[in-house]
């Protein structure tokens, strides 16, 4: 199927195939006159794939940049972001990004609204975790507009559906704390619910601590919050 010079071609390909229609586009020309083409894709019918060159044509970028995956992008945007985030956060920002594992190995730009929306429906998380998922992805999908690897962001389309909130959280009582003292030595990680419970710290918070955040001598420990600059201060008794 011809066109006009340097406005790319459709080709259809011999043989039973599942996406029979070849374009390529032009990208340049040889020192003789003749067209230098790359790959644009394949495509299952003349209609999309006669689409997928006048979208092109409309909006060049660079091929080399088309193929690129999900997890590509999300490494890319990573070495940016991390550096200027704490710690908890990029523990957070990993969580997410484990959780729709099945968009990783697929090319961003055949990432529609559906395919992000069906990750966050069977990842089986809670709210929380699928609100962290949708911020991630709209961090990602502004890093690949900034760099004109897409047009359209399908992130602000997810629906996260309701928040339903669980069970009320209850606190020990001092009855339920003496008991966990008596099996102190005879059962595991009472040390460590003792040390949530006297700190107050989640156990993300209390895994994060190091040892130069605990001072013997003043009897202080230093953490607790998720910004370096806004830890506590917390006393111990």
């Amino acid at each position: 199927m011809r066109r006009a010079n340097g406005q790319g071609s459709i080709t259809k390909l011999k043989g039973i195939r599942r996406k029979p229609f070849l374009v390529r586009i032009t990208v340049g020309w040889s020192e003789t006159g003749k067209q230098i083409k790359k790959l644009l894709g394949y495509y299952p019918s003349q209609k999309e794939a006669h689409k997928a060159l006048v979208e092109y044509l409309d909006n060049p970028y660079d091929l080399d940049l088309s193929n690129i995956t999900f997890k590509a992008i999300y490494e890319k945007w990573s070495k940016i972001k991390y550096p200027k985030v704490s710690h908890s956060s990029i523990l957070g920002y990993t969580s997410a990004f484990d959780s729709v594992e099945k968009l990783h190995s697929m090319k961003i730009r055949d990432i529609k609204a559906r395919h992000l929306q069906e990750a966050i429906e069977t990842c089986n998380k809670g709210y929380p975790t699928r609100r962290k998922i949708k911020y991630l992805f709209g961090q990602m999908y502004a890093y690949a507009m900034q760099n004109d690897i897409i047009m359209k962001d399908y992130s602000k389309y997810v629906d996260l559906g309701k928040n339903i909130k669980g069970s009320e959280r209850v606190p020990f009582n001092s009855k339920e704390i003496e008991k966990l003292w008596q099996h102190l030595e005879d059962l595991e990680f009472i040390d460590t619910i003792l040390m949530m419970i006297y700190t107050g710290f989640r156990i993300g918070e209390l895994l994060e601590l190091k040892i130069s955040d605990i001072d013997l001598e003043n009897r202080t420990i230093t953490g607790g919050l998720k910004t370096q600059a806004g830890k506590g201060l917390l006393q111990i008794k």
